[in-house]
């Protein structure tokens, strides 16, 4: 796989994706000071965010706040957009450097005026060489493996689009693959092993991996790859095939080991995308301070547009 090296010609975009727990709501007031430290001295250009809870309340309160303290920490003018959750008022979000890049159309999170396949989505252009890409930020089901699989069916035409497609967030799933961290789900309670987990044999259960595998692909052990898949292509696996040591290629990006914890925020590169990666950027930021800034971790990559 032919992966391009980043030079000085050519723009880099850093993208981060993070699930910010709860959007930062504690005690019924929100605290920005750990959406500031989770990003610690970060620069992402674009992040993908999950949990935007309630930022879309009183006027985007929640979410010009959000902006205002990143705004007063990088001095970066970030702006957002959100999009809506059938859950639940806790959504996800987009947030972007204006300087960096330009939004061209966000597609309203409304079903009565958008199609299921574009809620969540953004079309940007890289400022300078107007190097076009989307954006599709995503936060799957956390219960249902049935509902899981059916929203990886809504955003797979991305895959094979033409122009690139960065696809994040909290897929609230794993992949296939022994290079993949696994959950031991006899350290579960049922119910945790039922959203995440199907049984095979009495006793036996097996973390379900149908969704993901459903837009990049099924490991195939004999092959050592993946097989079939809707056009997507893992970032971090696109780290490990270029050099990252499989330590942190692999990395779980939950705080909590409850059973081994997994890897469940995912960057995804459409085909367009895929050779666009800069290696060495991929890197789950493993939080240094207690308390945790959120039960996520951040993730970030770079792409050469």
């Amino acid at each position: 796989m032919a992966l391009r090296d980043s030079s000085p010609g050519q723009p880099n975009l850093r993208v981060a994706v993070f699930n910010f727990e709860a959007g930062g709501l504690r005690d019924g007031r929100y605290n920005f000071s750990d959406l500031v430290r989770a990003r610690g001295p970060v620069r992402a250009d674009l992040v993908l965010l999950c949990e935007a809870k309630g930022w879309a309340g009183d006027g985007r309160r929640g979410l010009q706040s959000a902006l205002a303290a990143l705004d007063a920490e990088t001095g970066l003018p970030y702006v957002g957009e959100l999009a809506q959750c059938d859950r639940g008022p806790f959504g996800p979000a987009v947030l972007y450097n204006p300087v960096v890049v330009r939004l061209r159309c966000w597609h309203d999170a409304t079903p009565a005026t958008t199609p299921d396949d574009k809620r969540g989505l953004g079309e940007f252009e890289l400022r300078g060489s107007g190097a076009p890409f989307s954006a599709v930020v995503q936060h799957w089901d956390p219960r249902s493996l049935v509902r899981r699989r059916q929203e990886a069916e809504t955003v797979d035409r991305w895959g094979e689009h033409p122009v690139p497609v960065i696809l994040g967030g909290d897929l609230n799933g794993t992949a296939s693959g022994p290079h993949l961290p696994h959950c031991d789900w006899t350290q579960q309670q049922y119910v945790a092993r039922s959203h995440r987990a199907v049984q095979g044999p009495p006793g036996v259960w097996t973390t379900d991996t149908a969704a993901v595998d459903h837009l990049i692909g099924r490991w195939d052990p004999a092959r050592g790859e993946r097989v079939d898949g809707a056009g997507f292509f893992a970032v971090n696996e696109l780290a490990w095939q270029s050099g990252t040591p499989s330590q942190e290629a692999f990395r779980r990006t939950v705080n909590s080991d409850r059973g081994g914890g997994l890897l469940v925020d995912w960057l995804l590169a459409n085909r367009a995308l895929r050779d666009r990666y800069v290696p060495g950027t991929y890197l789950v930021h493993v939080p240094q301070t207690q308390p945790h800034p959120s039960d996520h971790r951040l993730v970030t990559a770079s792409f050469a547009l």
